[in-house]
């Protein structure tokens, strides 16, 4: 129980350590060259220019999946993102996944439009957090040094979140995504 608390407290600190990166960044001083964004978004963009030093281990593919959850949540009014915005955007940027859903038929309820403003300050949901986490966790497991689309949907499918659960009913699974995925 004890190492089980230690890591949960070594995460957390991450990832408030990641979350204060972003507001220092996001808020620091523009480049003299200008930077290349896909979307209007009011939130920290995960730049595909940025070096992967700057935003950690992931891949340009999800950091663009990361965006596109973020745009998602905007589109929604949604006060944070959470593990259906990041389906959706895996959805909308990765083809592997996106192949995948649409096998199963797959289509996520979208929420009513809600009229709170973001939440800039904690942008992921608990159960999203869960999800990077445990994407992180993947990627480590497969001796990957780089978080990858697929380990954050895996990472999805591993969390209690109401995304999951409603992929579950269509068959949607951690082993099922692994299974095919070795096809």
């Amino acid at each position: 129980m004890r190492e089980n608390l230690s890591g949960q407290r070594l995460f957390e600190f991450l990832l408030v350590l990641i979350l204060v990166t972003v507001v220092v960044i996001w808020r620091a001083p523009k480049p003299t060259q200008p930077q290349v964004t896909t979307s209007t978004s009011p939130f920290a963009k995960v730049s595909p220019e940025v070096t992967p030093g700057r935003w950690g281990p992931y891949t340009e593919r999800t950091r663009e999946v990361l965006n596109a959850a973020f745009d998602a949540a905007i589109d929604e009014g949604s006060p944070n993102v959470d593990c259906r915005h990041l389906v959706m955007g895996l959805h909308q940027e990765d083809s592997q996944v996106r192949a995948y859903l649409d096998a199963r038929n797959l289509s996520l309820p979208k929420k009513e439009q809600l009229t709170e403003t973001p939440n800039y300050k904690k942008p992921f949901s608990s159960d999203a957090k869960q999800a990077l986490k445990f994407a992180h966790e993947n990627s480590r497991f497969e001796g990957f040094s780089v978080i990858r689309t697929v380990h954050l949907f895996q990472g999805v499918l591993q969390t209690e979140s109401e995304a999951k659960k409603v992929m579950a009913k269509a068959g949607v699974s951690f082993d099922d995504f692994r299974r095919w995925l070795e096809r």
